[in-house]
């Protein structure tokens, strides 16, 4: 893996009435080819929910890894708003 190896991202949008977290990770689509395997994407997501938790901001998990994530590790559950919970099938 090169320096310029993009494994994912995390942006900021309040377009929906607050701020809210994007979290998009890359490192679940690379199949069998590196950097795929590393825990990148584990990383970058904590990193960004515990980020989110620490500013007071929400988080909607339109990525399906994020939210995979949050289902395995529920202590970051409360970081989706109550309203938006059920249709994350959280």
């Amino acid at each position: 893996m090169n320096s310029r190896t993009i494994v994912g991202h995390v942006g900021w949008n309040s377009s929906f009435d607050l701020p809210v977290v994007e979290v998009e990770a890359a490192d679940y689509a690379f199949g069998s080819n590196p950097p795929y395997g590393r825990g990148l994407a584990d990383r970058l997501i904590r990193f960004a929910l515990e980020d989110a938790r620490a500013r007071g901001l929400a988080v909607l998990p339109f990525c399906p890894f994020v939210k995979s994530f949050i289902e395995r590790h529920r202590e970051f559950e409360a970081l989706v708003p109550d309203a938006y919970r059920e249709q994350f099938g959280l």
